[in-house]
C-alpha cells in the first residue's frame, strides 16, 4: 500500500508544471535513483546544485524559445555526472515534453550506449509508468540500444564522438566526457574530436536558436571538448566548474561556500585519499581530472628548482668508478625542421641519478652511429659494465643493430611504450620532485647544456623539441623506478 509519504512525492512528480517547483528535477533524481543504482543515493550539495542548473536551463526548449546560453560542466570523475546529466535529465525531459529529440554523444559508442540504455531503463520502471505512462510509451518498432523513439515523436540517438550523424537533428545535445582521458598525451586526436565538433555536431540542430548543447567532463588536457568550446568567441557558454578541492578555481566562485575544509565532497574523499590520488597519479592527470586545471600543466609539471647542479668535484671518488648509461632518443634527418637526436649521459648512485651531460644534434644516421661511439668512448673509455639503452622506435632499430654488430660499444633495446609522452612523464615526476634526479655542473663537460635540459623539462609540453624529456623518462623507468633491477646496480657498483 502506497503510503501519504509516497503520494505526495508522487504528486510533486507528476505534475508538468515544472516552474512550480525549484527542486523539481532533484526531485525526480532522488525518486528514480535506485532504479539504476542498486547502491543508497549519497548526496551531496552539488548532485542538487547541478539538477536546478539543468532544470532552469530547460526552460526555454520545453517554451520553445531562444536559449540564453549552453553549458559546460567540469567535475572529477566519480561524482554521478553521467547519472545526472545523461541519464536523469533526458528521462525527466521526456516527462515533461516527451516530443523532444535527443542526440548525446561520449568518446566511445559503448559508453554513450549504456548512458542512453539507463535512461531508458528508468522511463521502463514501473513507477515512471505509472506517473507519466499516459503521456508516451517506447515504440516496439524503434526500440534498439543506439536509437528509440516514442509514441509522441521524441527520440534518442547514442552515438560516439567521430560517427556520422547525417539526418539527425535535436532539440537537446548531450556530450559526456567527449575526449578518452587516456589520449590526453595526443593533441592530435583531440583535434580531430574538436573537427568533429565543429563539422558534424555543432550543425545538428533543429533551430539555431533554440537548440541547447550541455558538455560535461572531467578536464582531461589543455586540448581538450572543454577548451574547444570556451574558445569560441561566438558560443555564449556558461561553465560550471566544481573541483575536487579548494586549491583551484570555482565556478560560480559563490560555489567554494558548500565546500567543508577545502573538500568538495568530504564524505567520499577525504583529504588522505587526495593526497594519494596525487601520489598515483601524478601531477599531470590529478590537476587536469580533479583540479579541472590541466592548463596549469601545459608547462611546469617540474620546477626549476627540482633539478640540484653539483660540482663534479664534489662527488666522493667511488661515484666515479659506476658504470655509465646513455639514453638515446635517435632521429636519423639533419634538417632543421626535424627533431634532434637526444642522448642523455648518466650514472647512477645511492638511489638517484646523476646526469653528466644532455646532447641534441640533429644527425645523418651514419653521423649518429659515429657520434654514439664517440660519445660513448668519452665517458666511458673501455668499461665493459656501462650501457647504451636505445629507444626500439622505427628510427631506433637499425642503429642498435649496427652498434651491436659493428661497435664495441654495448647496446640495449629499450621497449616502445604505447603511452603518451605526458602519461609517461607525468608518472616520473615525483621522483623528479624528489631530488632523484641530479646534473653535474655543465662545465665538466665543457658545453653549458645545464639551462637548456631544466628549460626543457619545465615547459615541456610547450617546447618545440621534447627529446630531453623521452631520454629522461628512460632513464627514471629503467634506474629509478625498477627498484629491485636497481639494487643490482648498485651491487654492481660495490663490486667494481
Amino acid at each position: 500500500m502506497t503510503d501519504k509519504r509516497e503520494l505526495i512525492a508522487i504528486s510533486r512528480l507528476r505534475t508538468t508544471a515544472y516552474e512550480r517547483f525549484d527542486d523539481a528535477f532533484y526531485q525526480f533524481v532522488c525518486e528514480f535513483w535506485e532504479v539504476i543504482i542498486k547502491d543508497k543515493m549519497v548526496d551531496n550539495w552539488h548532485i542538487k546544485y547541478l539538477c536546478g542548473e539543468l532544470q532552469q536551463f530547460s526552460k526555454s526548449i520545453i517554451k520553445r524559445q531562444p536559449k540564453e546560453y549552453d553549458i559546460a560542466i567540469n567535475i572529477p570523475p566519480g561524482e554521478s555526472k553521467s547519472t545526472i546529466c545523461s541519464v536523469m535529465w533526458p528521462a525527466w525531459l521526456w516527462a515533461i515534453d516527451p516530443s523532444l529529440q535527443l542526440i548525446t554523444v561520449s568518446y566511445n559508442a559503448d559508453l554513450s550506449i549504456d548512458l542512453s540504455v539507463k535512461s531508458k531503463d528508468v522511463i521502463s520502471s514501473d513507477k515512471y509508468q505509472i506517473l507519466y505512462g499516459g503521456k508516451f510509451k517506447i515504440r516496439p518498432d524503434q526500440d534498439a540500444k543506439f536509437f528509440y523513439k516514442n509514441s509522441a515523436g521524441g527520440w534518442r540517438l547514442a552515438t560516439s564522438v567521430g560517427a556520422k550523424v547525417t539526418g539527425y537533428h535535436a532539440h537537446v545535445k548531450i556530450m559526456d566526457d567527449g575526449n578518452n582521458p587516456n589520449d590526453s598525451a595526443n593533441p592530435e586526436l583531440f583535434d580531430k574530436d574538436s573537427l568533429w565538433y565543429d563539422q558534424v555536431f555543432r550543425n545538428r540542430n533543429v533551430e539555431e536558436a533554440t537548440t541547447l548543447e550541455l558538455f560535461v567532463q572531467q578536464r582531461v588536457s589543455i586540448n581538450d571538448m572543454t577548451a574547444h568550446i570556451l574558445a569560441k568567441e561566438k558560443k555564449v557558454i556558461k561553465l560550471i566548474k566544481i573541483p575536487a578541492t579548494t586549491e583551484y578555481d570555482i565556478q560560480p566562485p559563490e560555489l567554494i561556500r558548500f565546500y567543508k575544509d577545502g573538500l568538495m565532497n568530504p564524505s567520499r574523499r577525504g583529504w588522505e585519499v587526495m593526497d594519494k590520488l596525487v601520489s598515483d597519479m601524478g601531477d599531470f592527470y590529478y590537476s587536469a581530472q580533479y583540479g579541472q586545471e590541466p592548463s596549469k600543466l601545459g608547462g611546469g609539471l617540474v620546477a626549476a628548482e627540482n633539478f640540484e647542479i653539483v660540482e663534479a668535484s664534489d662527488m666522493p671518488s667511488d661515484f666515479w668508478g659506476n658504470p655509465v648509461y646513455y639514453f638515446v632518443d635517435s632521429a636519423f634527418k639533419d634538417k632543421q625542421k626535424n627533431d634532434p637526436s637526444g642522448i642523455l649521459v648518466v650514472i647512477p648512485y645511492r638511489y638517484s641519478i646523476y646526469v653528466l651531460d644532455f646532447i641534441d644534434e640533429r644527425l645523418t644516421y651514419l653521423k649518429l652511429k659515429d657520434r654514439l661511439q664517440e660519445i660513448y668512448f668519452d665517458y666511458s673509455g673501455s668499461a665493459s659494465n656501462s650501457l647504451m639503452v636505445v629507444e626500439e622506435a622505427s628510427s631506433g632499430y637499425a642503429i642498435i643493430e649496427e652498434l651491436k654488430y659493428d661497435t664495441p660499444v654495448n647496446v640495449m633495446a629499450y621497449p616502445k611504450s604505447n603511452d603518451g609522452k605526458y602519461a609517461r612523464f607525468s608518472a616520473c615526476t615525483n621522483s623528479i620532485k624528489g631530488s632523484k634526479v641530479k646534473l653535474i655542473k655543465d662545465s665538466f663537460a665543457g658545453r653549458s647544456w645545464n639551462k637548456k635540459y631544466i628549460e626543457i623539462l619545465t615547459k615541456f609540453p610547450n617546447v618545440p623539441h621534447d627529446e630531453a624529456v623521452d631520454v629522461t623518462v628512460m632513464a627514471i623507468e629503467e634506474l629509478i623506478k625498477k627498484e629491485r633491477d636497481f639494487e643490482v646496480y648498485e651491487r654492481e657498483i660495490i663490486t667494481f
